[in-house]
Parts: C-alpha cells; sequence; structure tokens
C-alpha cells in the first residue's frame, strides 16, 4: 500500500454510489465504507498512488455536490489504518493528546501528519459515529 484516499459526503445513498464507481475505476482495496452522524458516509481505501488518485477523482465526481472533502495520503502511516479500525495495542504511558474535528477527513490527514512528525502512538481515531459527525484523534 502506497496511499490512502478518504472520501466524506453528506449523502449516504450518494456515498455508496461514490464507493461503487471509486472500487470499478481503478485497483484498490476497500478498508472502510460506512454511514455515520448526522446522514454522511466515509470511504476509505488504499492501494498504489496512481490507483488512488484516479478512484478518488471517479468517486468525487460521482459524488458531485454531495461530497465534503476528500484527500489522498501517499506514503501514509500505518498506525493510521490501525487506529482507524480500531487495532492499536497501545497502553497510555506519560501523556495523551486529543484532536477533535469538524469533518473525519481532516482528523485522518491530521492523524498521519501527527505520527510522522513526533514520536507517538496513534490510539484511535473516532470517525463521526454517534458524536454529531465530529472526529477527534487520541
Amino acid at each position: 500500500m502506497d496511499a490512502v484516499g478518504f472520501i466524506e459526503l453528506n449523502s449516504i445513498a450518494r456515498g455508496a454510489e461514490a464507493a461503487d464507481m471509486a472500487l470499478k475505476t481503478s485497483d484498490i482495496q476497500l478498508v472502510s465504507s460506512f454511514a455515520g452522524c448526522p446522514g454522511k458516509y466515509y470511504l476509505l481505501f488504499s492501494g498504489k498512488t496512481a490507483a488512488v488518485q484516479e478512484a478518488v477523482k471517479a468517486g468525487t465526481r460521482t459524488g458531485g455536490e454531495c461530497v465534503v472533502d476528500s484527500a489522498v495520503i501517499s506514503n501514509v502511516h500505518p498506525d493510521v489504518i490501525a487506529a482507524m479500525t480500531k487495532t492499536t495495542k497501545q497502553s497510555l504511558k506519560n501523556a495523551v493528546g486529543v484532536m477533535e474535528f469538524f469533518g473525519v477527513t481532516a482528523a485522518v490527514c491530521a492523524a498521519d501528519a501527527a505520527v510522522k512528525a513526533a514520536d507517538v502512538d496513534l490510539i484511535e481515531i473516532r470517525c463521526g459515529l454517534g458524536i454529531g459527525g465530529k472526529a477527534y484523534v487520541t
């Protein structure tokens, strides 16, 4: 995996269409696809950078006016995926930091930047489920 792509939409139905188009467009792997609060839809997929870029372009074109945000992160840190899929095995050591966001895309990008910039362990990236569509990173 060279990159991840993320698309955040404000329509569940259009999100499902965007996921379908992204997967049909290029050779990517779906990491997660789910509905969140308040009626948003989130897509995360991985693959080679060019394939991910192509998939994000196709997904955002299909999502149209329902796309809230999107991003491609090249050379994504492996802890980002573990934190999103809740498979980290971290224990609290000295301190804990929390970053809170109105959009999930910004949270994913910030988590990747944080773990690349400092000697920190990602614990979780919580993506807009049951918290009014907000996201947070610990």
